[in-house]
């Protein structure tokens, strides 16, 4: 009798973490759609997702070569849509130059008008070089016009900078009168955080003063690699999280009308913290109606006032390090940087260089794509802890990762951008199924084993 319940406590231990390896695994449920070889490779900052007002997105990728190619869904004729991979003729790209950093936003509601950012830089001597930022708009755009790349490619806005670009990041700031104004944000080589807004009179865009504005860029620490920004729900307050160099990261949280900083957590790491992002387990909804929030400003964050944003949306904090195992911090603006959870062997895969946070499995909860310096993409799952569910290796670096509706028929495709070129996958729907069987399969016994371990206890108790 020993050695039965001896066997069913084996066999429990043994069996319930290999049904949640089983339950997590989420890589082979995707299949290879497309792959479009590239002339040469980008980098981290040069994919940009463009959401269109008809539910389709489009997805552009910068290369060193001052080339801008598009991924889209094209009908093939004959009903069916087909992944293409074209290249955009951006002007204002000299000979010689090398693309930096992308960034678009649509600054309308109901049709795709969009702004595109691109930072480039061209080398002019051993000691020298010429660095801009390109803004490319369409000036006069018809109510019930399509996206046309090629008409915006050609409506630039050049201009010249003084230092290195590094991320090019839209956010947005509420003006006194409680509008809300797209703003660029361009971290720079020299240690700051340069602010580009738009002069819609003369039409034309230009650095103002970031210090009232974004306070939160003041006095960092080295060049920032990465920054995120979230605002809450009521859009009192915004989240600023940065990634550092010299491996700081850090959030703060800033009342959105006055720019009182409310409330500030700092972690340090021995190597550069390559990527931060913050998101949630819930969906966001931003009011658009700001006319109640034209009070007083918030002196301070209270305690009663971090659950009360809570009650909204619990922002948790990823941080991926290059060296080091990456984290997240669950609810910062209740926890600060006290509780961290790990992403476990996230270090074991050279360095850690991008990342995606999406719902790939379709549960309504977002998983975390960690994309390495030697090939491959791990995905972690969240449950309590954060585990390691599923990995794929590619033919070279990974340097971004994108999940989002290329084709429009409401299924995502994953997007991996190597240093060789662009993967598009897709759901593999013989496989879901196929999992799905086996799921069924292992939770029922996982399920009666939990039923019978209670007597199996009682049991060894008996024998004992």
């Amino acid at each position: 009798m020993q050695q039965k319940l001896l066997w069913f406590h084996v066999t429990y231990l043994r069996v319930q973490p290999l049904l949640l390896e089983l339950f997590l695994r989420k890589m082979n449920s995707f299949q290879d759609a497309h792959y479009y070889n590239l002339p040469s490779q980008g980098n981290v900052y040069t994919y940009v997702n463009l959401s269109l007002t008809n539910g389709t997105n489009k997805v552009l990728f910068g290369i060193l070569k001052r080339k801008v190619f598009c991924c889209e869904f094209t009908n093939d004729g004959g009903g069916g849509l087909i992944p293409v991979v074209k290249e955009v003729p951006f002007t204002y790209i000299p000979a010689g130059a090398e693309i930096i950093s992308m960034d678009a936003f649509n600054r309308s509601s109901n049709r795709d008008n969009f702004i595109i950012g691109i930072s480039i830089i061209k080398v002019t001597s051993e000691q020298s070089a010429e660095t801009y930022l390109n803004v490319y708009t369409e000036q006069d755009i018809d109510e019930n016009a399509s996206l046309n790349l090629e008409s915006i490619a050609q409506n630039c806005l050049m201009l010249e900078l003084a230092f290195t670009p590094y991320q090019l990041y839209h956010t947005y700031v509420i003006n006194q009168d409680n509008s809300k104004e797209v703003v660029w944000l361009l971290s720079g080589s020299d240690v700051k955080v340069h602010l580009f807004r738009e002069d819609p009179q003369n039409h034309a865009y230009c650095e103002t003063e970031i210090e009232e504005i974004f306070p939160e860029f003041n006095a960092i620490p080295s060049i920032i690699l990465w920054m995120d920004i979230k605002h809450t729900p009521d859009l009192k307050r915004r989240l600023t999280a940065y990634g550092c160099e010299c491996g700081v990261s850090k959030i703060m949280v800033v009342d959105s009308f006055t720019g009182d900083t409310l409330q500030e957590f700092t972690e340090y790491y021995d190597a550069p913290v390559t990527r931060v992002g913050l998101f949630s387990f819930s969906k966001v909804v931003e009011t658009q109606n700001l006319d109640m929030l034209s009070g007083r400003g918030w002196s301070k964050l209270e305690v009663t006032e971090r659950k009360k944003i809570n009650e909204w949306t619990p922002w948790h904090l990823l941080v991926v390090n290059a060296l080091r195992v990456s984290a997240v911090f669950m609810d910062v603006v209740e926890n600060g940087l006290k509780k961290k959870l790990l992403l476990p062997d996230s270090d074991k895969f050279d360095a850690a260089i991008t990342s995606c946070i999406a719902d790939i499995d379709m549960d309504g909860k977002p998983e975390i794509l960690l994309g390495t310096f030697s090939q491959m993409t791990l995905v972690y799952k969240y449950d309590g802890k954060w585990r390691l569910s599923g990995s794929r290796k590619f033919s070279h670096a990974v340097h971004s990762i994108g999940y989002t509706d290329l084709s429009g028929d409401g299924a995502k495709e994953l997007i991996v951008a190597t240093m060789s070129g662009i993967h598009i996958l897709q759901h593999n729907p013989l496989m879901n199924e196929a999992f799905s069987n086996n799921l069924s399969t292992a939770v029922w016994y996982l399920k009666l084993l939990q039923l019978l371990k209670p007597l199996m206890i009682s049991l060894s108790s008996v024998f004992s």
